[in-house]
């Protein structure tokens, strides 16, 4: 009897730890990936106009290598790497 005790201990263990596992997937590192996807996609589809493009590719309005580009068919500007 006491050998199937313990074995319920232990998955019950288990099952909390994959639980926390989980919860933890689920409320820290998912709205991470989900945000990252987001702004890539939007980068993507977005126009991006640089005026000022320097001999070595680089645009000079950009900061931090980031330029203001228009979201295709919306009026919302974002930040997008500037990709020459």
């Amino acid at each position: 009897m006491q050998e199937a005790t313990s074995e319920l201990n232990v998955t019950v263990v288990v099952a909390i730890i994959v639980g926390v596992f989980i919860a933890f997937f689920a409320t820290v590192i998912w709205p991470m990936i989900k945000t990252g996807y987001k702004v890539q996609v939007d980068c993507d589809e977005a126009i991006c106009v640089c005026n000022n493009i320097q001999p070595d590719g680089t645009c000079a309005e950009a900061v931090d290598g980031k330029i203001d580009c228009t979201i295709r068919g919306s009026s919302q500007t974002i930040k997008c790497a500037w990709k020459g």
